[in-house]
């Protein structure tokens, strides 16, 4: 059974009287991926079928567009 303990809206608290379980918990902080800077990537040809190119620092990747990309020495080169 659920009982309410506070708040408003979407912040409204309930808490479970049988088990002490709360509608609102807290979650750890999760650190999320962080890139190179666009002028430090090292993209190097992952998969040249697909067009796939992988940063070698970061382990971004992108797919490349022949034409508007350049490759030079098995890199690419955003231009």
């Amino acid at each position: 059974m659920w009982k309410y303990k506070g708040g408003k809206g979407i912040w409204k608290q309930y808490e479970n009287t049988e088990t002490g379980e709360k509608s609102i918990k807290e979650h750890e902080l999760k650190k999320v991926k962080q890139w190179c800077s666009a002028k430090d990537h090292n993209f190097v040809i992952k998969d040249i079928k697909k067009r796939l190119a992988e940063c070698s620092i970061c382990g971004q990747e992108m797919r490349f567009i022949v034409g508007k990309h350049k490759i030079e020495n098995n890199k690419v080169i955003l231009q």
